[in-house]
């Protein structure tokens, strides 16, 4: 019956012109030109916003990192064409790509190992193109760079650098701003360890290297302009963008956002273009104003047409069976199905494809189901009766990861723990919550219910690292126990089903 499963996504679909697209990535400006990839394909624009028209439409593979000639005539991309990732140029007007680079790629990498072969910058003459590989003796997800001919003649030629990640080239094309390690495709926030990015600049013909930044955290994309370098930190907390002065040394903040990030930022000309909360902005660097483009798509936006999906091709989440073990609760792409155990229909119980629903519980008494759904930020806890269909809320302002969800034996109680550490009691009748113990050490795991809905049990991290076994009443003045030592890894407490016993 589950693999029989079918789910009709109901997103509605907006006309182009509705709203702003979002989910606008990895963008590149020159001079009134915008290049930036949406759905796996790269896209124009103008510097002011509007309609965008799709450059790249082959469906097999993933486009990515356009950047645009000095002359603005040529797009220069990573593209993943017959199962191989390699260095393209297709003109900015649209045309059939060509192929540059032929150099076998090192395949597919975790989402945090980046990709490999993506263009860095154009030289100054637009005869050139700055690529960076992953060809090196110490690793996958290392990489250095080359230059690779604009006109697919000759061979690729190495830098002399040994490795980096994001750069840009002078204006005259005899140094390069560039950060020695590539971390930006891990979203670590806040990141201070072995692997955070300074700024350093390459002088190519002088073979010499020089750094600027020393911030413990993140600095990282430099964009070499005239006599500033513009790069992205998080000394504020979020990643925002930054101005170095060549001539003082000088380090000044241009931009304060503090909800989202600053990611990926190019430098076309005079201007700076990066992606922020799925928009693109433009930075002037005369006036260093910062504006957004609104940017409108005119396409059929397959992914959000209405379709049937077979639960046998994947997609199923969490589940639990009905107390009478004739129908069982099923997560199901982020919705909750009620599926019967042999023959019936498959129900719907959610309805929200705007929303996720997860870790689906069915109350003892066969009354209710209990599960997390998406409500902003958060994953709050709500309840849904299997009698009249009734959602109702039970949680609000969590601020914390709920790891576990469990019905108490009588169907009047939940037990939760968190990521702040906590496990607490909840009544599902009046929505009272009593948090029953804490711990400063690691997460509250393994609780339990005793069989008469009065005691819980849960493993408590002690100083020394290792895990005790605690008892804690649910009603009354008494408090957490402790029951077992600190001299032993404990694990795996149950209560016994008369409530005389802890196993």
């Amino acid at each position: 019956m589950i693999a029989a499963l079918l789910l009709a996504t109901l997103t509605p679909v907006l006309s182009a012109d509705a709203e702003p697209a979002r989910l606008l990535r990895f963008p590149h400006v020159q001079g009134d030109k915008v290049a930036f990839v949406y759905g796996g394909d790269i896209w124009t624009t103008t510097s002011e916003g509007g309609s965008a028209r799709r450059v790249t439409s082959f469906d097999e593979g993933f486009e990515l990192f356009p950047r645009i000639s000095p002359d603005g005539e040529w797009i220069a991309f990573s593209g993943e064409y017959s199962g191989t990732r390699q260095i393209w140029i297709v003109p900015f007007a649209g045309g059939v790509p060509r192929q540059l680079t032929f150099y076998p790629d090192v395949g597919a990498m975790p989402p945090r190992g980046g990709y490999d072969h993506l263009p860095i910058d154009w030289s100054p003459d637009g005869e050139r193109i700055l690529v960076k590989a992953n060809r090196t003796p110490y690793g996958q997800r290392v990489a250095r760079y080359y230059w690779v001919n604009a006109d697919g003649t000759g061979l690729e030629v190495p830098l002399q650098i040994p490795e980096g990640g994001p750069a840009s080239l002078s204006p005259d094309g005899t140094k390069l701003a560039y950060s020695i390690i590539s971390r930006e495709w891990r979203t670590w926030k806040r990141y201070t360890a072995g692997r955070a990015q300074d700024v350093w600049i390459y002088d190519l013909e002088a073979d010499t290297v020089e750094r600027l930044t020393e911030f413990a955290g993140t600095d990282n994309f430099p964009l070499w302009i005239g006599e500033r370098i513009y790069f992205t930190s998080d000394r504020t907390g979020t990643l925002n963008l930054y101005r170095y002065d060549l001539g003082t040394r000088e380090t000044r903040q241009v931009t304060d956002f503090t909800d989202f990030d600053v990611l990926f930022p190019s430098r076309g000309g005079d201007s700076v273009i990066f992606q922020q909360a799925g928009y693109l902005y433009v930075m002037d660097a005369a006036t260093e104003s910062v504006r957004r483009l609104d940017v409108t798509l005119a396409d059929d936006r397959p992914w959000l047409r209405p379709r049937w999906k077979d639960g046998a091709d994947g997609g199923l989440g969490s589940y639990d069976v009905s107390p009478s073990a004739r129908r069982a609760v099923v997560e199901f792409r982020g919705d909750l199905f009620d599926v019967p155990a042999e023959k019936g229909v498959a129900v719907n119980l959610t309805r929200t494809p705007n929303r996720r629903e997860r870790d689906a519980e069915w109350s003892p008494d066969g009354k209710h189901v209990l599960y997390l759904a998406e409500t902003g930020d958060e994953y709050e806890l709500f309840v849904r009766s299997m009698v009249d269909g009734e959602e109702r809320r039970l949680t609000t302002g969590s601020n914390a990861w709920i790891l576990q969800a469990s019905w108490s034996p009588d169907s009047k109680s939940i037990l939760l723990t968190d990521k702040a550490n906590r496990i607490a009691v909840l009544d599902v009748e009046n929505g009272a919550l009593r948090e029953l113990d804490s711990s400063g050490e690691n997460t509250i795991r393994a609780a339990s219910w005793s069989a008469d809905s009065a005691w819980v049990t849960y493993l408590k991290t002690s100083l020394n690292g290792y895990d005790s076994v605690w008892i804690c009443p649910v009603a009354g003045d008494g408090g957490p126990v402790q029951v077992t030592t600190d001299h032993y890894d404990d694990g795996g407490a149950t209560f016994d089903p008369e409530g005389d016993y802890l196993y």
